[in-house]
């Protein structure tokens, strides 16, 4: 592994565990990842690589980031308060997102996409035995709101929704070693350890919703690939209240209550998010432009009972702050997300091919439905990990696009590309 792909790999390490590093310089909207991110592209000036492929998710970011911009000034416009931490809040909007086109450009070779993509399994690995080990200090026999598991995303119970979108947005890439690899057994291990170890942290995040999306990542691959793999899954979902722990049920059962009259209605939790979403909509029908960047809180006290609230829906935290036209930069962005995984998928038939694929475009669905009860789109150490495996999933579609062009002008494979095949099981 080069000294420049040890750096990229330092910075995927970091991102998600950036509670357990220093992170402040002491300088106004510098921090250690920036500085991290700087040195990796000076790096990668460096290398002097040629002019990269064409890049189909460019226009698409540029265009959310000048969405991006315009409820900045929106926001000036509407409620001047703090410049220099509202110009934080965009820098950090922008920088996160900007880490793909570090790693789709720095990412030249099978060898180093390989190498990195199996330093981010291995990331969320760990993430995910943080949970479970949190879960063991709390004690998991019963659940209680404070008692919830967060990994590396935050001190307390706060970040553990947070926490559980991160686990199910990157359980379908373990899933799909289970059910599209064909070759080394130890490759295939390592998917279902992953899978287990995600699928635990899940469990003790108690996030409702993220225990709805890590099914839906089930039903997605066993819906994409039948065999006795999807019999064996199957049959352990149905014998799921036999080892699902009692306090997850318990997390469940708790969404719809009964209150002192008999009447049933839900929990407060989701209670509260329709009430701040109705309101929500009042705010863009008296702001229709938006109320700018990082303006909802302070206004959804005017339109709710829930005052300082985050909209705990991304997209109608876009719709209320950045008008109309910010929500469809957003959708459009996760629709040309969504298209890559589909191109991959499309390229050929082979295991490898239709693993990355068919990881990535789950992983885009469980991070779209992951922001429909939350925010962690604008969490840079939930989605920072994400951004680099769509860097990988990109360079994948483009290395790989180049070498069925070449084999279309020969039958017999370069002795480069057997080498690499052989040596790099991952990719290749």
């Amino acid at each position: 592994m080069s000294f420049f792909v040890k750096v990229l790999a330092i910075i995927i390490i970091y991102i998600p565990n950036q509670l357990h590093f220093p992170q402040s310089l002491g300088l106004p909207g510098l921090n250690v990842l920036n500085v991290l991110v700087i040195f990796a592209i000076i790096l990668y000036k460096k290398q002097n690589y040629p002019t990269s492929e064409p890049d189909n998710l460019k226009g698409l970011f540029y265009f959310y980031f000048i969405m991006l911009v315009s409820a900045f000034i929106i926001s000036q416009l509407h409620m001047k308060l703090d410049l220099m931490a509202d110009f934080t809040n965009l820098k950090t909007l922008i920088f996160y997102p900007c880490i793909y086109f570090v790693y789709f450009y720095a990412v030249r070779t099978y060898d180093d996409a390989s190498k990195l993509y199996l330093v981010v399994l291995f990331v969320a690995f760990v993430a995910g035995l943080e949970a479970i080990r949190e879960a063991i200090d709390y004690g998991i026999g019963n659940y209680h709101e404070s008692k919830r598991a967060s990994g590396p995303f935050g001190e307390n119970f706060y970040s553990a929704n947070r926490a559980g979108v991160f686990y199910a947005m990157f359980l379908p890439f373990f899933l799909s070693i289970i059910f599209f690899w064909k070759g080394n057994k130890w490759v295939k291990y390592v998917g279902i350890a992953g899978s287990v170890v995600l699928v635990a942290a899940i469990f003790f995040t108690y996030s409702r919703q993220s225990y709805f999306i890590a099914m839906l990542a089930i039903a997605y691959m066993i819906f994409k690939r039948r065999g006795w793999v999807s019999v064996l899954t199957i049959i352990a979902l149905s014998l799921g209240p036999l080892w699902v722990p009692e306090s997850a049920m318990q997390r469940i059962e708790g969404t719809e209550q009964v209150s002192d009259t008999g009447e049933e209605k839900y929990d407060e939790s989701t209670e509260s998010r329709m009430i701040i979403w109705a309101g929500a909509m009042d705010m863009v029908a008296e702001y229709p432009l938006g109320v700018g960047l990082n303006r909802f809180k302070l206004e959804i006290g005017n339109f709710s009972i829930y005052p300082g609230k985050d909209a705990h829906n991304f997209y109608v935290l876009n719709f209320a702050e950045g008008n109309f036209i910010g929500l469809l930069a957003l959708l459009l962005l996760i629709f040309g997300l969504w298209r890559l995984g589909r191109r991959v998928i499309n390229l050929d038939d082979s295991p490898t091919t239709k693993m990355v694929g068919h990881g990535y475009t789950c992983s885009v669905i469980c991070m779209s439905l992951g922001n429909v009860y939350g925010s962690p789109f604008a969490s840079g150490e939930v989605m920072g990990t994400f951004w680099v495996m769509t860097a990988l999933t990109a360079r994948y579609y483009w290395l790989q696009t180049k070498r069925l062009a070449q084999d279309e002008q020969s039958d017999v494979l370069g002795e480069e590309e057997a080498i690499i095949e052989k040596k790099h099981p991952v990719f290749g």
